[in-house]
Order: structure tokens, then sequence, then C-alpha cells
């Protein structure tokens, strides 16, 4: 292959041999395919606007292959610039996956996700978008790839950490799941259009779900996932404690017409706006308990409970909610109608209390934001009744599991505690501090229980999550490992030696050599010769060996070829051998002792049988042709 034709082809040799290109934890940008895109962006978006680009996973990840993405740029971004932009991972549908060769172009289909980058919605949340290929990385496993990623992202663009969300539809729905739920640390929110349940064992974490500020969407009319998925997982997170939305469309099916009007919901861009990682959402929630207290938290001995509280119309992008309805239910009891006002409402009959703690959740329900979808949007709040009037223990605090990071990624801490709500109405409070270890330690959000940490120097750091009830406290200690940042593979520079010159039927020894990085670890460099170009046959005493030598077939000009390989990436280097031909013995020697010969009548005379003659003979065997010359 010729250096044109090498770098013509280039951008389908970093598609198709993607194992062998990229150092852990990178970001490798490259030229689109050849060949008619499978799909582009829908108008006014041009293809340009969305980088090819995939992402090289740290050796230990379990999912080891590189995440292909396509990353639209916020208009307003400036790499001169100071201010942080968010950042909004999008994962399609089964319907989008590429299988056999990925060409980072299928999850480009129009299902409505490009409402992110259009002007209004970036007026309001400017953000950076990433159209995450999932066919080539198992969606439900290996999410510690997608905290990799965001790591490297921020740390190539200004992107804000606290600000980074996942969305997602139909099977990428559940995958979204799957993100938030194994990694609630990395995330300021989620949400989740059409969504199974996600696939894995093990992916499914609602406890962790319910941690994190969330919008899901589903239609009445969807026979493929079906509302009761969605359905089932607000009850399960609700009565978890955790506060999601729920927009349920009367139609739109399993398609384009429920996930376009999803995210083409301006109050959903508002309200993303609005949140940070570990932080509650800025704005205030539509309904509210207030009664039998405002905390999040009751102790009481009490078997049974009323509640009261408040709604607020928060006008999300001027859009009113449209309040109707308030119902309330404790733990697995059915939900039932709240009485007053809707500004002002309260139970019309008390709920049992399971002995322990349950949840108590307050439900409001409004608009859906869609006309044409019809529906609803609820909203709750929710409060941990503990049914218990024993002695105060201290809570029983946990940092999470022990992590393994590369700088300058951070790492991302999801800690949380259990308690027994004593003493009445009081909240848990948390504080994260090091330990130990060799460098500084910052923590993104210190005194939530979701935080992230960036360390200033590689080694093992000993981290404590301290969680107080406001009389006793508890700790758990989490140990991180932070490694240097790794170094890249360079091809190794081959040396093939001095250009020389020899006469047949001599041989040309080879001295080659090669200089190399030593990367990748514990590999030894392998060394090949080959022929280039030349009129006759070369042959080499050892082709596999740095120092070699060659015989030549016939005389010419020949180019000989050293190449050096790493077991990843290789070097060449040429030079030039001029093989000349044998000589030929002198002519007029011979003429000259054929003569003598022939007039020295002792020694042979004109029979020839005298030196010269021999001479003339043997001359005449070996298929030369003698010329006679008179002597002078």
């Amino acid at each position: 292959m010729q250096p044109q034709q090498f770098i013509a082809a280039l951008p389908l040799l970093l598609m198709v041999s993607v194992a062998l290109v990229g150092a852990d934890n990178t970001i490798t940008e490259y030229s689109a395919p050849s060949g008619t895109p499978t799909t582009v962006p829908p108008a006014p978006f041009t293809e340009a606007q969305f980088a090819y680009q995939y992402f090289t996973p740290t050796a230990s990840d379990p999912q080891r292959n590189n995440l292909h993405y396509r990353l639209f740029t916020p208009p307003s971004y400036s790499t001169s610039g100071s201010a942080k932009h968010p950042l909004v991972f999008f994962l399609h549908g089964d319907g989008e996956k590429e299988n056999g060769t990925i060409r980072n172009q299928a999850q480009m289909r129009d299902n409505g996700q490009y409402a992110f980058c259009t002007t209004g919605s970036q007026g309001i949340l400017p953000c950076f978008f990433a159209l995450v290929q999932t066919s080539w990385y198992a969606r439900d496993g290996g999410t510690q790839t997608a905290v990799d990623l965001t790591a490297a992202l921020c740390a190539k663009y200004r992107i804000d950490p606290d600000r980074v969300f996942v969305t997602g539809l139909s099977g990428g729905g559940g995958a979204t799941l799957s993100w938030a739920g194994r990694q609630p640390g990395n995330w300021a929110g989620f949400v989740a259009l059409s969504a199974p349940a996600p696939g894995e064992a093990g992916a499914y974490q609602p406890g962790n779900l319910a941690t994190i500020p969330s919008w899901f969407f589903a239609a009445n009319d969807d026979t493929t996932v079906g509302p009761g998925n969605q359905t089932g997982q607000m009850i399960d997170l609700r009565s978890r404690g955790g506060r999601p939305i729920y927009t349920l469309y009367n139609n739109g099916g399993h398609s384009k017409n429920t996930w376009g009007s999803a995210y083409g919901t301006k109050a959903l861009i508002t309200w993303m706006a609005g949140l940070r990682r570990g932080q509650p959402a800025q704005q205030p929630v539509e309904v509210a308990i207030t009664s039998p207290t405002a905390n999040t938290t009751l102790v009481s001995a009490a078997t049974t409970t009323g509640l009261a509280g408040t709604t607020l119309d928060r006008q999300l992008s001027g859009a009113s909610s449209g309040l109707t309805s308030v119902s309330w239910f404790t733990g697995t009891n059915s939900p039932q109608a709240a009485g007053g006002s809707i500004a002002s409402w309260s139970s019309t009959a008390n709920q049992n209390l399971a002995a322990g703690n349950t949840y108590v959740v307050a439900t409001a329900s409004g608009t859906s934001f869609d006309s044409a979808r019809g529906g609803i949007t609820t909203y709750c709040d929710v409060m941990l009744v503990n049914r218990s009037a024993g002695t105060n223990t201290a809570p029983v605090a946990h940092a999470g599991t022990d992590v393994a990071i590369t700088l300058p990624a951070s790492a991302a801490l999801s800690g949380s505690a259990t308690d027994d709500g004593l003493p009445s109405g009081s909240a848990s409070t948390y504080a994260w501090s090091k330990v130990s270890g060799p460098g500084t330690v910052t923590f993104t959000a210190g005194t939530s229980a979701a935080t992230g940490a960036g360390f200033s120097a590689a080694g093992t750091y000993v981290l404590r999550l301290t969680a107080s009830d406001g009389s006793l406290s508890g700790t758990d200690d989490v140990t991180i490992t932070v490694s240097s940042v790794t170094p890249v593979n360079t091809a190794p520079v081959a040396h093939a030696g001095a250009d020389a010159t020899v006469t047949l039927p001599a041989s040309a020894p080879l001295s080659g050599s090669a200089t190399d990085d030593g990367l990748p670890s514990g590999s030894m460099l392998s060394y090949v010769w080959s022929k280039v170009s030349g009129s006759g046959t070369v042959t080499f005493t050892a082709s596999t060996s740095a120092a070699s030598g060659a015989s030549f077939s016939a005389a010419g000009s020949y180019v000989l070829r050293l190449t050096v390989s790493d077991g990843a990436l290789s070097g060449m280097d040429e030079m030039t051998v001029t093989v000349a031909t044998a000589p030929v013995a002198n002519s007029a020697s011979a003429d000259s002792a054929a003569t003598h010969g022939a007039s020295d009548g002792g020694q042979g005379g004109s029979c020839g049988l005298g030196g010269g003659g021999i001479a003339l003979v043997s001359l005449g065997l070996l298929g030369l042709r003698v010329r006679r010359r008179d002597r002078f």
C-alpha cells in the first residue's frame, strides 16, 4: 500500500481495527467512513455537526470494547472561554443497533432526540449531546466505562461534571436505568422513555435510582413495552423514597410520536437545567407534605396516619403544570384521594402503618404538556415514617464499594446511610473526609451522600463517610486506588542500515536494528526483511532477525525493507543494495598467449599442442570467443 492509499483508508482502518488503536481511557476522533451514511441528522442539522469519536476504556473494564458515539458541541461553546457546559448522553433503541461493522451512524435516526440541539433548548440547556452507538458495547454491563468516558470528556472539553445526564428510549431507556442505577454518583439526573427493566441480572437498582432526580415517559397504547413497566417502576421508586416525575400519554404508541413529544417538552429541558449532581432540584416541587410533619422522616408509635399538604404550580418554561388532583398511599395500601382544595389538601381517612419503616407518598396529577397526546404528569413527595419509640441508635453509614481509577479521572462516590429516624424529626447529615493517601482530595459535594472526589497524585487513598442524626454518628471507609496516566504506545523506529554494494556471487550482510518505547508492557519486538524492488530473487539467511544476509540471483539495484513490530504498532526502514556482475577474463592476454604458442614450434607449433594451443582450447571450452591479434 502506498502512503497516499494508506492515508485515504485510515478512517476505515480505525473503525475495523479499533482493538489495536488507542491507549486506555482515551478519546479518538476520526473522519466519517466512505459511502452514503446509513442515517443522517434531520434538517436543519448537518452530518458535520456531530463529530465521529470513540472511547477506549481501561483494560480492567469487563466490557473491554471501544464505545463509539457522535458528539454535538453547543454553538455557544468557546475554547477560550471559562463557562462549563452540561453533557447529555443519549442511548438509542434496539432498532438503531449496528451489528457487524460499526459505522457509528444508525443511532442518528430521528426519534425526537434532536430537540436537545435546537436553538430553543440550547438557550435553556446549552449542552454537549453524545449519541452513543451501543451495539459494540454491552448496555447493561460495564457501566464503569460510562463514568470513565464522562471524566475523559470533562478533561477534553469544558464540561461541568455536576451537570451530566443520561437519557434513552425503548431498549436505550432500559440501558438508562442500568447506567444510572449502577453509577448513581455520576449523574445530575436521568430521563427514561418507554423503558423496559434492564435485561442483565443485577442491572436494575431501584434503591440507587430513587436517589437521583428522574423523569419517566410512556404511552397508554404502547403494545411493545407496555405502560405497566413504567407505572411499576414509579411505584417502586416512590415507595423507596424517590421523587420521580412521570408523564403517561393517552396515545403515541412505541414510536417517535411518544418520544418526540417527550423530548420536545420545554418543561423537561427547564427541569434539567435546574439540576446539579448530589443536590435537589432548585425549583420548588409541585406537591409537598406538611403534616404530620414537614420533615422527610417521622418517628411515631401510632399504627395509622393521616396526611396534609400543599401544591404549587411552578410554571416550568411558562407552561402550567395544570394540577387537578392529589392522592396518597402508604406502603402497599391502595392510593386514596385527598380532600380539600388543590392548593391545600388533606386526607379524608387514615391509612395503616406497618411496623418499622414505611414510606408515605403524596401524588399530584397535572397536564402532560401535549394536548395532542393527552394524558397526565404526576409529581410526588415522600415521607419516611418509623413506627418505633425505641432508643436512638447511630446511623449506619455505607461509603460504597472500593474502586480504582486512572488520572485525571475522578471517583464517583455513592454513599448512603440507614437510620432509625430518631431523634424524632431529625434528618441524616453527611460529611466526606480523607483518612489517608499521598495527595490532596477535592470533594465536589463533601456534605452529600453522593459526590465526586478528585486526586492530586497517584496512590492509595482511604476516604471516610460520616453520617449523623444530630445526636449520634456512624462512619464507613472506602478505598480508592488511583493510578497515574497510562503512557501512550508509539510505533518502533526501524533502522535497516547503510546502503551497500556487492559483486556477484558475494552476498550482502544486513545489520538492522530498532528503537522502541517498551510498550505494550511485556511485548517483544519482531523483525521481518522483505524485498521492495529489484530485477532478481533475493534470498535472506535469517529473514526474521535484525541481522541477516541477502544473496541475489542477478545483478541490479535492489531495495530491501526491514519491518519492526511491537505487537500493536509497526515501523519500517529501507536500504539499497547495488549488485555488480562478476569480472570477465582479459581477452587481450589470451590472444597474446595464443600467438606465442603458435610461433614456438618446439612447444607444440602449429599443431596447437603447446601452451598457446592449450589456452585456445581452454577458452573454447568455456564458450568464450577468442580474437587473434598480430603481435608487433
